[in-house]
C-alpha cells in the first residue's frame, strides 16, 4: 500500500551491452541529513558498504555495495546511479523512522521490511540475488520497488475511499475499493523505476516478483494466512527452479488458483471488479504476464473474465494516461536527498479517475 563512464565492462542483465567499471565510479558526494530537524549531513559513498552514522542523530545505512557482496551472482556490477538511488532510499527510510536501516539474508521470504530493536531491517532471500544471466537485477528491482512505495506518500496523509449513503448494499466490495490505492500507487512506482533503470524493471518482470507482491505481504489480495502459504510455496518453488518463465509462471498460477477458488462462488459484480483489478495491476507492473494470467483464469472456467478484461482495460488506460504515471525525474537541490514524492492532489485525481473506470462512481467517492 527512483532517480533519483567513459570506461564499460558487461552488465550482468539480459540484454545490457554495458555498465560502469567500478573504478571510475563518482566521488563521494555529502548530502543532508535525512532526519527532520537534524543539522548534520552525511556522506554517500557507493564504494563503502555501509555510510558513517550522522553525527548529530547517528542513523546510517547498509547499501547496494554491502548487499551485492552478500549475493552469489558471478558479475554484480550495476551502474553508479542505481547505486546512488538505492542508497538514497535507504537513507530516506532511516530519517523517517529515526532509525538505522539494515540489510539481512532471510531464506524464507522474499523481500520484506521489519523493525527490529537495532533499526529498520530489510530482509531479502539470497537465491533471488543469483538469478541466472540477470544477476543480482530482480533482487535490486523488487527492493527498490518496497522503498518507492515508501517514499510516495512520505509525510502525507493519503486519501480514503468510502461507500456513499445510499449505497450501503455495496459495502461488501469496501476491500476491493481499498486495494485500488495499491493499483494506483503501481502506476507512480513502475514508472519511478523505470525513470531509474528499465533493465532493473525488467528483470523483476520477468522473474515475476512484482506480480507476487499480490500473493505476499503488504501488497497482498489475501488475507495474511493465505499470503503466508503463499510466501511458502513460492520460496519452495525459488529453491528448486533457476529459470525465470518456470518461477514467473508458478507465480501466475498460484493466484490463478486462489482467484477462482475465492470468486467462483461471489456475485458478478464482486467477480467483475476483483478481476479488473487483478488484470489492471498486472498490466501496470508486468505487461507480458497479462495474457498468460487471462489464460489461465479462462483454462479453469471462472466466469466473468472477459467482463473483468474490458474493465481493466479501461482501468489501466485511465491510470496509465494519468499524472502519477509521469513522475518528476528529480527534485531538490544540491546536497539534499532529492526525495520524490507523489502529489498528493493528483494521487486524489488518479483515485476518482479508477473509481470511474470500475463503474463504481455512483457507490464509493474519494475523500481527503
Amino acid at each position: 500500500m527512483t532517480n533519483l563512464w567513459s570506461f564499460t565492462i558487461p552488465m550482468p542483465t539480459t540484454g545490457v551491452p554495458q555498465a560502469a567499471n567500478m573504478r571510475n565510479l563518482p566521488v563521494p558526494r555529502v548530502t543532508k541529513c535525512p532526519t527532520p530537524g537534524c543539522p548534520g549531513w552525511i556522506t554517500l559513498d557507493v564504494t563503502r558498504h555501509q555510510t558513517d552514522p550522522c553525527r548529530y542523530c547517528h542513523v546510517g545505512v547498509d547499501t547496494l555495495r554491502f548487499l551485492l557482496s552478500r549475493v552469489g551472482a558471478e558479475n554484480k556490477a550495476l551502474p553508479p546511479e542505481v547505486h546512488d538511488e538505492f542508497n538514497r532510499l535507504m537513507l530516506t527510510m532511516a530519517g523517517a523512522w529515526g532509525q538505522n536501516v539494515y540489510l539481512r539474508p532471510a531464506h524464507n521470504t522474499l523481500v520484506d521490511l521489519q523493525s527490529g530493536v537495532h533499526g529498520v531491517i530489510v530482509e531479502y532471500n539470497p537465491l533471488l540475488g543469483a538469478a541466472g544471466e540477470d544477476g543480482p537485477a530482480p533482487l535490486v528491482g523488487i527492493i527498490l520497488h518496497k522503498l518507492l512505495h515508501f517514499e510516495a506518500h512520505l509525510g502525507q496523509r493519503g486519501p480514503q475511499i468510502s461507500v456513499k449513503s445510499g449505497a450501503r448494499d455495496k459495502e461488501g466490495m469496501m476491500p476491493l475499493m481499498s486495494y485500488l490505492m495499491t493499483v494506483t500507487d503501481h502506476a507512480w512506482v513502475s514508472a519511478r523505476l523505470t525513470q531509474l533503470n528499465p533493465l532493473l524493471s525488467q528483470a523483476q518482470s520477468r522473474w515475476g516478483l512484482d506480480v507476487a507482491q499480490m500473493l505476499v505481504g503488504s501488497e497482498s489480495m489475501f488475507n495474511r494466512y493465505l499470503s503466508e502459504r503463499n510466501l511458502q510455496r513460492i520460496v519452495a518453488v525459488l529453491k528448486e527452479t533457476h529459470e525465470h518463465v518456470a518461477f514467473r509462471d508458478a507465480i501466475l498460477e498460484r493466484l490463478a488458483t486462489l482467484t477462482h477458488q475465492i470468486l467462483e462462488r461471489e456475485k458478478e459484480d464482486i467477480r467483475r471488479v476483483y478481476i479488473a483489478e487483478q488484470i489492471a495491476n498486472i498490466w501496470l507492473l508486468n505487461l507480458d504476464a497479462v495474457p498468460v494470467y487471462r489464460g489461465m483464469l479462462e483454462e479453469k472456467g471462472l466466469p466473468n473474465v472477459a467482463e473483468g478484461y474490458q474493465v481493466a482495460e479501461r482501468l489501466y488506460k485511465e491510470l496509465a494516461n494519468s499524472p502519477v504515471a509521469h513522475p518528476p525525474t528529480s527534485s531538490g537541490t544540491e546536497g539534499t536527498a532529492h526525495v520524490v514524492i507523489l502529489d498528493s492532489a493528483q494521487f486524489h485525481h488518479a483515485l476518482e479517475g479508477a473509481v470511474k473506470a470500475l463503474g463504481m462512481a455512483n457507490f464509493f467517492e474519494v475523500k481527503s
